[in-house]
């Protein structure tokens, strides 16, 4: 049995693609006087003996990691190809620049793949003065270690598209998801915590709502459940009040420890 050492996690987003308030001002049913409501896109980092692991890499990467206060990234689990997941990968490049050490970017093949495409200066590069700063590691299997940290990767359905989930431990991150696979749902048994997608209250195509995403935690029943990548018709306090005692609202700069 492995025994996993003591974990810190930080929200660092905890928004959906168009955060909150968007980008024309508009706030939804959020109430904009309360803060928990402003709301970045969503990533998030686990600090586990020593290491920064960094989930998504969002476009407000270089905001939430100033606000973390943190300088360096050890590793980065890619979820899935879309932009809001994926366009802060090249806040990165100052992180090469202080340690000058290639940052570990780890994916599903598909992912990596397209990642690699899209931004492939980030991984090859003949320029001295823009040097390679990101190393792919494409996860084969659904296990895979970063240092002496094992981590497990499951299949999640997000729309007619696939994302990854991620467990550490007995904590899972299920951002961007709709559906389980049914040979995934295995990893979400026995959680301590499980980070998982609440887009709004209807129902959506490509997202959980509230009442898909309660019947989730009612099935797998783990000790305590965070809601994540929040859309601005989601308010904090409205929200919150809905939801059992053991199921808590994310907020940016949310800190927990397992």
């Amino acid at each position: 049995m492995i025994v996993y050492p003591p974990m810190h996690i930080r929200i660092l987003g905890c928004g959906a693609s168009g955060g909150v308030p968007l980008i024309t001002g508009e706030w939804g049913q959020c109430d904009r006087e309360n803060p928990k409501n402003r709301r970045m896109r969503t990533s998030a980092l686990f600090q586990i003996d020593g290491l920064n692991i960094l989930i998504d890499t969002s476009p407000d990467l270089r905001q939430q990691l100033l606000d973390a206060n943190v300088d360096h990234i050890d590793a980065v689990l890619l979820t899935h190809i879309h932009s809001d997941h994926t366009m802060g990968l090249d806040e990165l490049r100052q992180v090469y620049f202080k340690h000058r050490k290639p940052i570990p970017i780890y994916a599903d093949a598909h992912t990596m793949e397209h990642i690699q495409q899209r931004f492939s200066y980030m991984f090859s590069s003949a320029d001295s003065f823009y040097p390679t700063f990101l190393e792919a590691h494409p996860i084969e299997g659904d296990t895979f270690t970063i240092s002496h940290i094992p981590i497990r990767m499951f299949e999640q359905l997000h729309g007619h598209q696939r994302s990854s989930g991620f467990r550490i431990g007995n904590v899972a991150y299920s951002t961007d998801v709709k559906d389980f696979p049914e040979a995934s749902q295995e990893y979400l048994e026995g959680l301590d915590l499980w980070f998982v997608d609440c887009l709004r209250d209807e129902p959506h195509s490509t997202h959980a709502h509230t009442e898909l995403t309660l019947s989730w935690i009612e099935k797998f029943k783990p000790k305590q459940s965070v809601l994540i990548h929040l859309s601005e018709h989601l308010d904090y306090e409205n929200l919150l009040n809905r939801v059992p005692v053991n199921v808590h609202v994310a907020y940016d700069g949310m800190e927990l420890q397992v």
